[in-house]
Formats: structure tokens, sequence, C-alpha cells
């Protein structure tokens, strides 16, 4: 089976003290991009401390809410988002 490529796709908000990244298949990533809707749970970070995020992807843009109903990001177009592509096999 050959190996898959992903990409990591990190969004910041709150003056960029506030930070998350996840990473999904590039062909999710194709999906995404063409208006698909994906959810994914994720860490967030804030001042050193963790907190738990839900992405949220629907016809090209994301949401980021957190806990306690925290809206991170509202509807950011997707093209917006720090895109890193990773190699098959390289580690994260």
């Amino acid at each position: 089976m050959p190996a898959q490529d992903f990409v990591e796709l990190t969004a910041y908000w709150g003056n960029d003290d506030a930070d998350s990244t996840i990473k999904i298949s590039a062909k999710k990533w194709e999906q995404i991009t063409a208006g698909a809707q994906f959810q994914k749970t994720a860490k967030s970070y804030y001042e050193g401390q963790g907190y738990d995020v839900t992405w949220s992807f629907a016809n090209g843009v994301v949401s980021i809410d957190g806990e306690d109903s925290m809206q991170c990001v509202v509807d950011l177009p997707v093209e917006e988002l720090i895109l890193h592509q990773l190699k098959p096999g390289k580690p994260t």
C-alpha cells in the first residue's frame, strides 16, 4: 500500500496569541477546498495552556470552536489557513 500524503493546517487568532494545528490527508484537504463538510477535534494553545477545539469545515470556510461555546475562528476562508505539505513517512 503506497504511503499517503498529508497536510498540516494552522490557524491563529486573538492577536496571534492562540493557535491550533491539525493534520489531515491531502485527499481530504482537496475535498475541503472543493466545499466538503468535515470536522476534527484538536488542541489549541494560548499562553502555554492547552484547550480542546473543534475545527468545522463547510462550503470553503472553517470555524474553530473552543470549550464553553467559545468562538475562536468564524467563517475563515480555507485559503487563509497556513498550509504545510508533509511527505509520506515524515514524522509529525
